[in-house]
């Protein structure tokens, strides 16, 4: 049993980390027990006991979360730990993101024997780069060198805090995964606005495209443009910059906010393309969490870089050595720019 928390392993007690915990559990058959999460005066959120529940099933653990508010959450998977492929489906509600959870579900779907199909209910479309079209383009490339076959589809979109949006996964497991280098990056060769909007006027998208378009005239290569109308179950809008590095796609996106123009999301997302497209490193800093459980599963090192080392990704390299024994080497400092080793396992799970 790992120990985390109050009893065991320090970490912040957050969403992202808990997320992190009940991937590896569930993939590596691994029970943890963690002790205060958060405190006793606010505890769980009802999202996260229902996602405890969610891993519960899919690897046949005993569980424990509690009433929402609870501070002991504890997974506990079958011996031998299997996971069935096949039909899975959960529904977020609309006031939290629904991507972070998809990708930490797709870690066990990846690893089961067959070929599983995910539909997600809930905010498909959320600030802090939590979109749709981030997943679809910069996740499934990262995930490719691995020999992850993953496709994603949208239905229909979902904004905060209403949700509505239904996403797809289809994922084949059972491959041997490689090791990935995503330490360097190939020069930048094309790029693609695509500026989308749900039971809005078509202005909005033409002025998120047209800021976009010109913030991003600095870096000499001509955008195609793209302009969509939405199917969605709540109305917004989504401005995404994706550039073609190689073979590696990575998009930057900004969604509608109460208060924010067409013109400000524009500006956002071509301010944070440059600012990624203008420094040497890879993988964007909020998918760093998302992609070391991943690689910890890999035949042989990987490695990446990333242009700032947020206190969640810290959090999960401490979780992946936990759960899996590899080692995990950071070269950097917390919030600045840092390479991550993940070497050879340093014990049998």
């Amino acid at each position: 049993m790992i120990l985390l928390g109050a009893s065991g392993l320090a970490l912040e007690s957050n969403d992202r980390t808990l997320l992190s915990a009940l991937a590896l559990s569930a993939a590596t058959g691994r029970p943890f027990r963690w002790e205060g999460f958060r405190n006793e005066t606010s505890g769980l959120s009802a999202s996260e006991a229902q996602w405890v529940q969610f891993f519960a099933s899919l690897c046949d653990a005993r569980a424990f979360a509690g009433e929402a508010g609870g501070s002991v959450v504890e997974l506990d998977p079958a011996v031998p730990a299997v996971i069935v492929p096949g039909e899975r489906e959960i529904a977020i509600p609309g006031d939290e993101p629904a991507l972070p959870f998809l990708r930490a579900a797709l870690l066990s779907l990846a690893r089961a024997k067959g070929t599983s199909r995910f539909l997600v209910k809930g905010s498909t479309h959320a600030a802090g780069n939590e979109t749709f079209e981030v997943t679809s383009s910069t996740w499934t490339d990262l995930l490719k060198p691995l020999g992850v076959e993953l496709t994603v589809q949208l239905h229909s979109a979902g904004f905060l805090p209403r949700g509505g949006g239904e996403m797809t996964a289809h994922v084949t497991g059972g491959a041997c995964w490689r090791g990935a280098d995503w330490s360097k990056r190939e020069e930048l060769h094309a790029i693609q606005i695509v500026s989308a909007g749900a039971s809005l006027p078509a202005h909005v998208q033409q002025r998120q495209a047209a800021r976009a378009r010109s913030g991003v005239a600095i870096l000499g290569i001509e955008p195609a443009v793209q302009l969509l109308k939405l199917r969605t179950g709540s109305s917004g809008s989504v401005v995404a910059l994706t550039g073609s590095f190689g073979g590696l796609r990575v998009t930057m996106a900004s969604v509608s906010e109460r208060g924010k123009s067409a013109e400000t999301a524009g500006e956002e997302v071509s301010a944070a393309f440059r600012r990624y497209a203008q420094q040497p490193y890879v993988v964007p800093e909020r998918l760093v969490d998302s992609l070391l459980p991943f690689l910890a599963f890999a035949e042989g090192p990987s490695k990446l870089t990333t242009p700032r080392l947020l206190p969640r990704a810290l959090a999960c390299a401490q979780l992946v050595e936990a759960f899996t024994g590899r080692t995990v080497e950071i070269d950097g400092r917390p919030n600045g720019p840092a390479m991550i080793t993940i070497g050879s396992p340093r014990s049998e799970l």
